[in-house]
């Protein structure tokens, strides 16, 4: 009978339900010509994916421009002492075609995650996210049929363009009043730590939609894979040489990908039926046929001469710091593990530790990650950092690693309500320019790779 359960509710979690609307992506204007000089801004999973898909198509003049001294954008692998630590995306899902291409052209290894994922509350009941506990099973069994009506409704999210089909109002609500209202409380009880554990916020400021789209990708694993054998981790695939060498290979792959490369200016000019893209970079200018922007929208503002409606569409972006430290304590771990701490996952606790993951037996180096919404200061983000490990038996003794991330790029409910994701799609192609990244397609290696490669053979394929 558990058994049973689980299978229905991953099958049910794996559809996909009618969509809505038809995406503005699926047009089909005149494509752009094989000789045509096309830049591309950041060299992050959309960028590369971008990169490397047009260059399959038999694009000759792709040029890929990366500000930072490495490839992978928010996949950074960090070497120290003969181990690599992950201080940007850990895992993969399992059913991803994109990177499982982009794997086995390079000869990569993915793996599932070995380890065990608990989960604490600060109250004594904790427990093992491979293990559903017997009086969560029981709520969750009797509130399946809301589930599955949720599940079946809204399964369209899981496209690599699936925000843009979403025109229901109920999911521009935050997650927990939606939850509510469609009597899945359970389910987003049980889902909180890893949306939180992963830094994506709060479900009191997060509309709906980019946590189902989440929930409904990994449901073969948090909310579907619930056997009495551990079933969660076998979802998420983790990569032992580093995630971040799988791009370093992508990127050095590429005809013309430059690091160091930081864009100053944009000017993009009609002139008779053409575009010209000027691109000025470290003083050089050089001039495209199609630009494509795959960095954050808002921060495209700071070098793109952008119009009116660039404008007001991108603004209407926002992020938050994700602060990820590797820090040396004197607890080695016996097992691979990932804990989240279920006590801070409301907006007033900003700034604690939400989760922290150690992947190597014997070790001890531990990773975290802290959610600033409140616009902490380095120091009061190190002091709760500190606390936190205390009270998680663990004792700091060194920062090996701090990187601050401009993270979960998104925008409200009342902007989604406005249309922004249909005048987004409604803009691909003007002036030649295209938009990728994670606001697009959500902040997982997943969501990105899989929407610039949507939008690649939509837009530049014969």
């Amino acid at each position: 009978m558990l058994r049973l359960f689980w299978v229905l509710l991953l099958k049910l979690s794996l559809v996909h339900s009618a969509r809505p609307s038809v995406s503005p992506l699926d047009q089909e204007p005149s494509k752009p010509l094989k000789t045509d000089r096309i830049a591309i801004i950041g060299g992050g999973v959309s960028g590369l994916t971008a990169a490397f898909r047009l260059e399959q198509l038999g694009y000759e003049g792709v040029t890929l421009y990366e500000q930072e001294d490495r490839f992978g954008g928010k996949v950074y692998s960090y070497d120290y002492n003969g181990h690599v630590y992950e201080v940007g995306a850990i895992w993969a899902e399992r059913d991803h075609d994109v990177l499982m291409e982009l794997a086995t052209a390079f000869n990569f290894s993915l793996v599932p995650d070995p380890g065990i994922m608990l989960v604490r509350s600060g109250n004594g009941t904790d427990f093992n996210y491979n293990q559903v506990p017997s009086a969560i099973l029981s709520e969750m069994i009797l509130k399946y049929p809301s589930w599955s009506k949720v599940a079946d409704k809204y399964g369209y999210l899981t496209e690599p363009e699936g925000f843009f089909y979403a025109n229901d109002p109920d999911l521009f609500l935050n997650f927990d009043e939606f939850a509510e209202q469609n009597d899945i409380e359970v389910y987003a009880s049980y889902f909180r730590p890893f949306w939180i554990g992963c830094g994506y916020g709060y479900y009191e400021t997060t509309p709906a939609m980019y946590v189902l789209k989440l929930a409904l990708q990994v449901a073969g694993g948090i909310l579907g894979g619930g056997t009495p054998e551990p079933q969660f981790n076998s979802q998420l695939l983790i990569a032992p040489e580093g995630f971040q060498t799988l791009f370093v290979d992508v990127g050095e792959s590429l005809k013309d990908a430059r690091l160091n490369s930081k864009v100053t200016s944009i000017q993009r000019t009609k002139q008779g039926n053409a575009t010209r893209i000027q691109v000025d970079v470290d003083g050089v200018t050089e001039v495209y046929d199609y630009l494509i922007l795959t960095s954050n929208l808002r921060d495209a503002l700071d070098y793109l001469d952008a119009s009116e409606e660039e404008v007001e569409l991108f603004t209407q972006v926002q992020s938050y710091d994700l602060l990820v430290q590797l820090t040396k304590t004197t607890t080695p771990t016996e097992w691979p593990t990932t804990v989240f701490f279920n006590q801070y996952g409301t907006p007033n606790t900003s700034g604690h530790v939400v989760g922290i993951r150690n992947g190597i037996v014997d070790d001890n180096i531990w990773s975290s990650g802290q959610i600033n919404q409140q616009n902490a200061s380095l120091e009061q983000m190190d002091v709760l950092h500190r606390k936190d490990f205390v009270a998680a038996g663990l004792s700091p003794v060194e920062t090996v690693k701090q990187v601050s991330w401009n993270y979960f790029p998104h925008v409200d409910g009342k902007s989604l309500a406005s249309g922004f994701y249909p005048k987004i799609d409604a803009l691909q192609g003007n002036q030649n320019t295209f938009y990728l990244g994670s606001v697009l397609g959500f902040e997982t290696v997943m969501g990105t790779a899989d929407f610039a490669n949507t939008l690649i053979l939509k837009k530049f394929s014969s």
